[in-house]
This record gives C-alpha cells, sequence and structure tokens, in this order.
C-alpha cells in the first residue's frame, strides 16, 4: 500500500502535464508534498482556514506543499494540491494575484482564487487521475478536542502614519481604541 506522500507525488506527476498543457507553467521538478498543519492562517474549522499551503523557502530551493490532515477526500485532495502546485509553477510572491487566477480557470478551479474548487468540466478530469491513484491513503485527523486559544493579540493601527500596537479584545471593550503618539485615534485593524 502507499504512503499519502507517495500518492500525492503521483498526483503532481499526473496534474504537471495537465498544468502545463494549459497554462505553459512548468511544476518545479521534485516538488516536496505531504500532509501537515498549516504555518500560517487560522486552525482548522476557522473561518479563513488554510487547507493547503504552498511554501518556497526551503533549504534546496523545491518548493514545498502541505495539505491540511483533515481532509480525507480524495478528489478534494487533488483539487487542493493542483492550487497549490499552480503556486509553485508560478515566480514567488505571485500570491492570488491575476496569473495565479488565470491559471487556475485555465486548469478547471472556480471561485475565488483564495479559495478554489474544481468546476463540473474539471471533475471528470479528477475521477481519471483517483482511477489512476486509487483511494486516498489518509485518516482524517479530528481536531474537534483541541483547545482554543483563549488570548489573541488585536492589531491596532494610526490611519495616519500606520504605528501600530497590539492589544487584546478585553482592552479595546473597555478603554476603546488608543490614541497614536502623533495624536490620532487609532483604529482596529
Amino acid at each position: 500500500m502507499k504512503t499519502r506522500e507517495e500518492w500525492l507525488r503521483e498526483a503532481v506527476g499526473l496534474m504537471a502535464p495537465f498544468i502545463h498543457e494549459r497554462t505553459a507553467l512548468t511544476v518545479p521538478d521534485g516538488l516536496w508534498v505531504s500532509v501537515g498543519f498549516p504555518v500560517t492562517g487560522a486552525r482548522a474549522g476557522a473561518r479563513n482556514q488554510r487547507i493547503g499551503e504552498c511554501h518556497y523557502a526551503t533549504a534546496d530551493g523545491v518548493p514545498a506543499v502541505f495539505i491540511h490532515p483533515t481532509l480525507d477526500d480524495g478528489a478534494r485532495v487533488l483539487d487542493v494540491l493542483l492550487h497549490e502546485a499552480l503556486h509553485a509553477a508560478l515566480p514567488v510572491g505571485t500570491g492570488h494575484r491575476r496569473p495565479f487566477a488565470k491559471a487556475a480557470t485555465a486548469c478547471g478551479l472556480d471561485g475565488k482564487p483564495t479559495a478554489t474548487v474544481a468546476s463540473e468540466a474539471l471533475a471528470p478530469v479528477l475521477a481519471g487521475w483517483m482511477d489512476t491513484l486509487g483511494p486516498y491513503p489518509h485518516a482524517r485527523v479530528d481536531t474537534s478536542g483541541r483547545k482554543k486559544q483563549t488570548t489573541r493579540m488585536l492589531k491596532v493601527a494610526c490611519p495616519d502614519d500606520g504605528y501600530t500596537v497590539r492589544m487584546t479584545r478585553k482592552w479595546l471593550d473597555e478603554m476603546g481604541t488608543p490614541s497614536c503618539p502623533c495624536g490620532t485615534v487609532m483604529e482596529e485593524a
């Protein structure tokens, strides 16, 4: 039986020519793919949750892609992996701007560039990849019992000069937003 990382690497092997054919982009050889919790963004189940990430800053210069461990549906994993492989094929710093959005649409991903899903046209392609790969060898990680962070520092900034401080919700609610050293009342960012 394949490991999930072997399955993900094989999936990238199927995607690379698909991506190149539709966008002329090249997925880097040896792209690292694994399952792991996001380094940035919110925890699982929270708003703005990241279910995939692409990191360019690796010691060997080859981007690394991580798929969130709460995902266990192979077709969904493939569309998230396709999204992240597009990031890896684009230059560092492209983010979700126009080049990414164009490439995502060309490959059959729908929705906002920050939260794409497979289109109806892409679904049969994913199904074909699933036939080749077999079931996704991963059991969903249940994160429902994890303790929530109770203290979150919120950003408060001056609209005039950008001076920034962080404070808790309690102090914002009890005392209001502070004034900047320049005298302007700061705003919650």
